[in-house]
């Protein structure tokens, strides 16, 4: 243990592996790697139907990612939103950048928020999907 600045820190040191216990970790990792990819087989295939059966799409997502060295590869994951979600994604941000410099006029200003009621509907919807993310995500 350590003080900085009268704060005690512990040092934790990485020690790593070498030589024949790094190619036996390596092994150990890809082996027990393949054995549970195999395992679960059987549940990514009962996934895949069920997106299917519920939705309209592809089961898989495609999505850019990069590595630790910056290098980009493409992941695949069950698809669990919308086929047009990045669409709906710039809508709504379009919106809410409109509703925002709207709010942030008002309160730089005395001048009342006006709504149309296209707006209220919108926000009403807002305001139920985010309820129903939160409800989902409390349990």
């Amino acid at each position: 243990m350590r003080e900085i600045s009268g704060v005690p820190f512990i040092h934790v040191s990485n020690i790593g592996f070498f030589g024949i216990d790094l190619i036996l970790k390596n092994i150990l990792d890809y082996l027990l790697g393949i054995i549970f990819f195999i395992l679960f087989i059987p549940i990514y295939l009962f996934v895949g139907l069920l997106i299917k059966i519920n939705s309209k799409g592809p089961i898989l997502y495609k999505q850019k990612r990069l590595t630790k060295n910056l290098k980009e590869f493409d992941m695949y994951k069950f698809r669990t939103m919308y086929v047009d979600a990045d669409k709906r994604l710039k809508e709504i941000k379009k919106y809410n950048e409109k509703l925002l410099e709207d709010f942030d006029k008002a309160l730089n200003s005395d001048q009342k928020i006006e709504l149309s009621e296209e707006d209220m509907v919108k926000i009403e919807q807002l305001n139920k999907l985010i309820e129903k993310h939160n409800t989902k995500h409390e349990n």
